[in-house]
Protein backbone atom coordinates (compact mmCIF):
# COMPACT_ATOMS: atom_id res chain seq x y z
CA UNK A 1 0.00 0.00 0.00
CA UNK A 2 1.53 3.14 -0.93
CA UNK A 3 1.87 6.23 1.66
CA UNK A 4 -1.25 8.61 2.12
CA UNK A 5 -1.41 11.92 0.22
CA UNK A 6 -1.90 14.94 1.97
CA UNK A 7 -2.23 18.91 0.88
CA UNK A 8 1.40 20.79 1.12
CA UNK A 9 1.01 23.35 3.66
CA UNK A 10 2.89 21.90 6.68
CA UNK A 11 5.26 22.47 8.73
CA UNK A 12 8.93 21.48 7.69
CA UNK A 13 9.52 20.85 11.05
CA UNK A 14 7.01 17.51 10.68
CA UNK A 15 8.99 16.13 7.73
CA UNK A 16 11.84 13.71 6.95
CA UNK A 17 15.12 14.88 6.94
CA UNK A 18 17.65 12.84 3.61
CA UNK A 19 19.18 10.35 6.05
CA UNK A 20 15.59 9.44 7.26
CA UNK A 21 13.70 9.25 3.60
CA UNK A 22 17.13 7.50 2.70
CA UNK A 23 16.20 4.61 5.93
CA UNK A 24 13.27 4.61 4.44
CA UNK A 25 13.58 3.84 0.85
CA UNK A 26 15.90 0.82 2.46
CA UNK A 27 13.17 -0.11 4.34
CA UNK A 28 10.57 -0.61 1.62
CA UNK A 29 13.47 -2.50 -0.82
CA UNK A 30 14.62 0.62 -3.36
CA UNK A 31 18.18 0.41 -3.74
CA UNK A 32 20.54 2.63 -4.99
CA UNK A 33 20.98 2.44 -8.62
CA UNK A 34 24.46 1.58 -10.24
CA UNK A 35 26.53 2.85 -13.13
CA UNK A 36 26.17 -0.12 -15.08
CA UNK A 37 23.03 -1.42 -14.16
CA UNK A 38 20.49 1.26 -15.45
CA UNK A 39 17.45 0.40 -17.16
CA UNK A 40 15.57 2.91 -19.76
CA UNK A 41 12.25 3.87 -20.12
CA UNK A 42 11.63 3.15 -16.05
CA UNK A 43 10.75 4.96 -13.10
CA UNK A 44 13.54 6.35 -11.06
CA UNK A 45 13.63 8.57 -8.01
CA UNK A 46 15.75 11.27 -7.99
CA UNK A 47 17.03 12.39 -4.37
CA UNK A 48 17.34 16.37 -4.63
CA UNK A 49 20.71 17.49 -3.95
CA UNK A 50 22.20 20.83 -3.62
CA UNK A 51 21.09 22.79 -7.06
CA UNK A 52 18.49 20.64 -7.95
CA UNK A 53 17.25 21.09 -4.19
CA UNK A 54 17.54 24.75 -4.34
CA UNK A 55 15.65 25.04 -7.60
CA UNK A 56 12.99 22.49 -6.37
CA UNK A 57 12.43 24.66 -3.16
CA UNK A 58 12.33 28.26 -5.14
CA UNK A 59 9.90 26.36 -7.60
CA UNK A 60 7.64 24.88 -4.67
CA UNK A 61 4.25 26.05 -4.14
CA UNK A 62 3.66 29.29 -1.39
CA UNK A 63 3.44 27.33 2.01
CA UNK A 64 4.40 23.99 0.66
CA UNK A 65 7.28 22.12 2.25
CA UNK A 66 10.56 21.70 0.59
CA UNK A 67 10.44 18.75 -1.76
CA UNK A 68 12.98 15.80 -0.98
CA UNK A 69 12.88 13.84 -4.04
CA UNK A 70 11.37 13.87 -7.06
CA UNK A 71 9.83 10.82 -9.20
CA UNK A 72 10.75 10.42 -12.99
CA UNK A 73 8.31 8.09 -14.66
CA UNK A 74 10.87 7.83 -17.78
CA UNK A 75 14.62 9.10 -18.09
CA UNK A 76 16.68 7.92 -21.04
CA UNK A 77 20.40 7.79 -19.96
CA UNK A 78 22.46 9.92 -22.82
CA UNK A 79 25.62 9.92 -24.22
CA UNK A 80 28.52 12.76 -23.45
CA UNK A 81 27.60 14.45 -26.87
CA UNK A 82 24.38 13.71 -26.57
CA UNK A 83 24.42 15.85 -23.40
CA UNK A 84 26.70 18.36 -24.38
CA UNK A 85 24.60 19.07 -27.23
CA UNK A 86 21.10 19.38 -25.36
CA UNK A 87 22.94 21.54 -22.49
CA UNK A 88 24.72 23.58 -24.99
CA UNK A 89 28.28 23.04 -23.08
CA UNK A 90 30.86 20.33 -22.25
CA UNK A 91 29.46 18.00 -20.11
CA UNK A 92 31.75 15.33 -18.22
CA UNK A 93 30.04 11.67 -17.75
CA UNK A 94 31.36 9.03 -16.36
CA UNK A 95 33.31 7.76 -13.12
CA UNK A 96 32.24 5.17 -11.14
CA UNK A 97 30.30 3.46 -8.73
CA UNK A 98 28.80 7.18 -6.67
CA UNK A 99 30.89 9.28 -8.60
CA UNK A 100 29.42 8.19 -12.01
CA UNK A 101 27.44 11.33 -13.57
CA UNK A 102 23.91 10.58 -15.29
CA UNK A 103 22.79 12.20 -18.12
CA UNK A 104 18.85 12.05 -17.99
CA UNK A 105 16.21 13.07 -20.75
CA UNK A 106 12.20 13.34 -19.37
CA UNK A 107 10.39 11.22 -21.98
CA UNK A 108 7.10 11.40 -18.89
CA UNK A 109 5.78 13.16 -16.23
CA UNK A 110 8.58 14.31 -12.94
CA UNK A 111 6.42 14.76 -10.15
CA UNK A 112 8.51 16.20 -6.78
CA UNK A 113 7.32 15.03 -3.24
CA UNK A 114 8.19 15.83 0.55
CA UNK A 115 7.45 13.19 3.10
CA UNK A 116 6.00 13.44 6.87
CA UNK A 117 7.76 11.29 9.43
CA UNK A 118 4.71 9.03 9.66
CA UNK A 119 5.41 8.39 5.84
CA UNK A 120 2.55 10.60 4.29
CA UNK A 121 3.45 11.75 0.83
CA UNK A 122 3.27 15.66 0.49
CA UNK A 123 3.02 15.95 -3.27
CA UNK A 124 4.39 19.51 -5.24
CA UNK A 125 4.27 20.36 -8.44
CA UNK A 126 4.82 18.47 -11.46
CA UNK A 127 6.57 18.98 -14.65
CA UNK A 128 5.84 17.33 -18.18
CA UNK A 129 8.62 18.77 -19.88
CA UNK A 130 9.04 16.43 -22.45
CA UNK A 131 13.14 15.76 -23.68
CA UNK A 132 14.24 18.04 -20.08
CA UNK A 133 17.70 16.71 -19.21
CA UNK A 134 18.67 16.88 -15.32
CA UNK A 135 22.42 16.12 -15.29
CA UNK A 136 22.49 14.38 -11.72
CA UNK A 137 25.29 11.96 -9.65
CA UNK A 138 24.34 8.08 -9.79
CA UNK A 139 24.09 7.92 -6.05
CA UNK A 140 20.97 10.61 -6.51
CA UNK A 141 19.14 7.70 -8.25
CA UNK A 142 17.37 5.02 -6.53
CA UNK A 143 14.84 2.25 -8.00
CA UNK A 144 11.27 2.37 -7.61
CA UNK A 145 9.17 0.13 -5.49
CA UNK A 146 5.94 0.34 -7.15
CA UNK A 147 3.93 -0.85 -4.22
CA UNK A 148 4.65 2.21 -3.01
CA UNK A 149 4.79 4.26 -6.01
CA UNK A 150 1.78 2.67 -8.77
CA UNK A 151 2.15 4.32 -11.85
CA UNK A 152 -1.05 6.08 -11.25
CA UNK A 153 1.24 8.46 -9.20
CA UNK A 154 1.79 10.06 -12.90
CA UNK A 155 -1.06 10.46 -13.49
CA UNK A 156 -2.25 12.49 -10.59
CA UNK A 157 0.79 14.46 -11.05
CA UNK A 158 -0.07 14.95 -14.20
CA UNK A 159 -3.72 15.86 -13.23
CA UNK A 160 -2.47 18.06 -10.73
CA UNK A 161 -1.07 20.13 -13.33
CA UNK A 162 -3.43 20.37 -15.34
CA UNK A 163 -6.33 21.11 -12.71
CA UNK A 164 -9.08 23.59 -12.64
CA UNK A 165 -9.81 26.03 -10.16
CA UNK A 166 -13.23 26.34 -8.91
CA UNK A 167 -15.35 29.36 -10.15
CA UNK A 168 -17.07 32.32 -7.80
CA UNK A 169 -20.08 30.37 -7.70
CA UNK A 170 -19.06 26.71 -7.04
CA UNK A 171 -16.57 27.92 -4.41
CA UNK A 172 -19.69 29.66 -2.39
CA UNK A 173 -21.58 25.66 -2.69
CA UNK A 174 -18.13 24.35 -1.29
CA UNK A 175 -18.62 26.51 1.29
CA UNK A 176 -21.86 25.91 2.25
CA UNK A 177 -21.74 22.45 2.01
CA UNK A 178 -18.90 22.42 4.37
CA UNK A 179 -21.04 24.12 6.96
CA UNK A 180 -18.31 27.22 6.85
CA UNK A 181 -20.97 30.12 8.26
CA UNK A 182 -22.14 33.15 6.55
CA UNK A 183 -21.40 36.26 7.63
CA UNK A 184 -24.03 38.74 7.24
CA UNK A 185 -22.00 42.84 7.05
CA UNK A 186 -24.07 43.76 10.26
CA UNK A 187 -21.99 40.87 12.43
CA UNK A 188 -18.63 41.87 11.33
CA UNK A 189 -15.99 42.78 13.91
CA UNK A 190 -12.93 45.06 13.02
CA UNK A 191 -10.09 42.41 13.03
CA UNK A 192 -12.25 39.51 12.98
CA UNK A 193 -10.51 36.92 10.35
CA UNK A 194 -13.03 36.20 7.08
CA UNK A 195 -13.16 34.70 4.42
CA UNK A 196 -13.85 36.02 1.06
CA UNK A 197 -14.86 34.62 -2.06
CA UNK A 198 -13.23 36.22 -5.03
CA UNK A 199 -15.72 37.37 -7.48
CA UNK A 200 -15.47 35.91 -10.88
CA UNK A 201 -14.62 38.81 -13.07
CA UNK A 202 -11.23 39.12 -11.01
CA UNK A 203 -10.25 35.90 -11.96
CA UNK A 204 -9.73 36.37 -15.90
CA UNK A 205 -6.59 37.61 -17.86
CA UNK A 206 -7.24 41.47 -17.04
CA UNK A 207 -7.94 40.77 -13.41
CA UNK A 208 -5.66 41.31 -10.42
CA UNK A 209 -4.35 38.01 -10.58
CA UNK A 210 -3.54 37.77 -14.28
CA UNK A 211 0.18 37.51 -13.91
CA UNK A 212 -0.63 34.18 -12.40
CA UNK A 213 -1.57 30.87 -14.47
CA UNK A 214 -4.85 30.40 -15.33
CA UNK A 215 -5.28 27.46 -12.80
CA UNK A 216 -3.43 28.62 -9.78
CA UNK A 217 -5.61 31.69 -9.58
CA UNK A 218 -7.59 32.22 -5.97
CA UNK A 219 -11.09 31.39 -5.60
CA UNK A 220 -11.10 32.45 -1.82
CA UNK A 221 -9.15 35.18 0.52
CA UNK A 222 -8.26 34.75 3.82
CA UNK A 223 -7.99 38.01 5.65
CA UNK A 224 -6.43 37.59 8.66
CA UNK A 225 -7.00 41.01 10.52
CA UNK A 226 -9.09 42.97 8.14
CA UNK A 227 -9.69 46.87 9.44
CA UNK A 228 -13.02 48.64 9.16
CA UNK A 229 -16.15 48.07 7.05
CA UNK A 230 -17.59 50.76 5.53
CA UNK A 231 -21.33 50.06 5.99
CA UNK A 232 -22.51 53.72 4.99
CA UNK A 233 -21.52 53.95 1.11
CA UNK A 234 -22.57 51.25 -0.25
CA UNK A 235 -21.38 50.73 -4.05
CA UNK A 236 -24.70 50.76 -6.15
CA UNK A 237 -24.72 49.69 -9.96
CA UNK A 238 -25.07 52.33 -12.93
CA UNK A 239 -27.02 51.75 -15.74
CA UNK A 240 -24.27 50.50 -17.55
CA UNK A 241 -23.11 48.30 -14.97
CA UNK A 242 -24.08 44.08 -16.72
CA UNK A 243 -24.67 43.02 -13.21
CA UNK A 244 -27.72 45.24 -11.39
CA UNK A 245 -27.58 42.98 -8.63
CA UNK A 246 -24.51 44.30 -7.76
CA UNK A 247 -23.76 46.39 -4.17
CA UNK A 248 -20.56 46.18 -2.36
CA UNK A 249 -19.07 47.68 0.32
CA UNK A 250 -15.39 48.76 1.28
CA UNK A 251 -13.69 46.50 3.64
CA UNK A 252 -10.21 48.11 4.59
CA UNK A 253 -7.13 45.92 5.36
CA UNK A 254 -4.80 47.41 8.01
CA UNK A 255 -3.80 43.99 9.55
CA UNK A 256 -1.83 43.47 6.40
CA UNK A 257 -1.46 39.16 5.28
CA UNK A 258 -4.03 38.20 3.27
CA UNK A 259 -3.82 33.93 2.41
CA UNK A 260 -5.47 33.71 -1.29
CA UNK A 261 -6.32 29.68 -1.77
CA UNK A 262 -7.17 27.86 -5.09
CA UNK A 263 -9.75 25.23 -4.75
CA UNK A 264 -9.48 22.32 -7.38
CA UNK A 265 -12.61 21.87 -8.80
CA UNK A 266 -11.73 18.06 -9.26
CA UNK A 267 -10.49 17.32 -5.49
CA UNK A 268 -12.21 19.63 -3.94
CA UNK A 269 -8.52 20.38 -2.12
CA UNK A 270 -7.53 23.92 -1.11
CA UNK A 271 -4.18 25.10 -1.80
CA UNK A 272 -2.64 27.94 -0.79
CA UNK A 273 -1.10 29.84 -3.52
CA UNK A 274 -0.04 33.42 -3.00
CA UNK A 275 0.42 35.65 0.21
CA UNK A 276 -0.13 39.35 0.55
CA UNK A 277 0.92 41.08 3.61
CA UNK A 278 0.50 44.54 2.34
CA UNK A 279 -2.14 47.45 3.97
CA UNK A 280 -4.50 49.99 2.74
CA UNK A 281 -2.87 53.41 2.06
CA UNK A 282 -3.74 55.86 0.02
CA UNK A 283 -0.89 57.78 0.28
CA UNK A 284 1.57 55.32 -1.06
CA UNK A 285 3.38 55.79 -4.53
CA UNK A 286 0.96 53.07 -5.93
CA UNK A 287 -2.34 53.40 -3.58
CA UNK A 288 -4.01 50.14 -2.15
CA UNK A 289 -7.18 50.44 -2.37
CA UNK A 290 -9.60 48.22 0.24
CA UNK A 291 -11.74 45.29 -1.07
CA UNK A 292 -15.03 45.73 -2.51
CA UNK A 293 -17.24 43.23 -0.17
CA UNK A 294 -20.72 41.50 -1.88
CA UNK A 295 -22.54 40.26 1.08
CA UNK A 296 -23.11 37.31 -0.29
CA UNK A 297 -19.50 36.44 -0.42
CA UNK A 298 -18.47 37.21 3.12
CA UNK A 299 -18.19 33.89 5.18
CA UNK A 300 -16.95 33.40 9.03
CA UNK A 301 -13.23 32.02 9.03
CA UNK A 302 -12.30 28.29 9.10
CA UNK A 303 -8.72 27.42 9.80
CA UNK A 304 -9.73 23.64 9.00
CA UNK A 305 -10.02 24.76 5.60
CA UNK A 306 -7.78 27.40 5.47
CA UNK A 307 -5.62 27.73 7.70
CA UNK A 308 -3.40 31.03 8.04
CA UNK A 309 -0.27 30.19 6.07
CA UNK A 310 3.08 29.74 6.83
CA UNK A 311 4.83 32.47 5.00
Amino acid sequence: MHPSEEAPGEKDKDFMEEQELLEFLKEKGMHKIKDNAFTADEPVLMILRGESAARAKHDAPPGSPSPLFALVEKGIPLTTREASERLMGAVMIGGRGEDAVCALQNKGTVVYFAMKKDGTLVRGRSSTKIDKTYLIGFGNLYTVNKEIFPDSIFKAGLATEQRQGMTEAETITFLRERGVESLPLQEYQTGQTVLYVMEQSTLGDHGPFKKMPANERPAIARIDNPGRLDLGSPYRPDKKDPDQTRIVYDLYNHGGRVDYYMIDAQTKKPTLVKTSHTVTDFHAKRPIYPYKVRPENLFKANDELFPKGTL
